[in-house]
């Protein structure tokens, strides 16, 4: 897993590496913020994405919109290439930037400019504590 300069100017990409030795998914997940909730939920929703973990419940059981911006997040298990094809599976909760838990501090990227990549901005942040 490493982290790379995204398609966008101030994204990030996430390269996954495949091994011989991997290990089977056994329920661990990553947490990614993003600017855009809605538009996301909604590619994910029009290709039958969303997930709903039976475990946290409590914290985000969504499957609608409506839902999606109440939590400020939702969940897809299952990264599928464009034409549907199963690439991989894990956990992915998506959080909207404005999530009362978001560590990045915006007005921090506010400073620097919005161009600056949300890994640096939480960097500058704990870099401050």
């Amino acid at each position: 897993l490493g982290f790379h300069e995204g398609p966008v100017l101030g994204s990030q990409r996430i390269a996954f590496v495949e091994t011989e030795d991997g290990t089977p998914y056994l329920g661990e997940h990553m947490c990614l913020y993003i600017d855009d909730l809605e538009g996301s939920f909604v590619r994910a929703d029009q290709r039958s994405l969303v997930y709903v973990n039976p475990r946290f419940l409590h914290v985000d059981n969504v499957f609608t919109m409506e839902e999606a911006k109440e939590a400020q997040a939702f969940r897809i298990i299952q990264a599928r290439s464009e034409d549907g094809t199963w690439i991989f599976t894990e956990e992915h909760e998506i959080r909207s930037a404005q999530n009362r838990l978001c560590p990045i501090d915006f007005t921090l990227r506010e400073t620097f400019g919005a161009a600056m990549p949300v890994a640096d901005a939480v960097g500058q942040r704990r870099a401050m504590l």
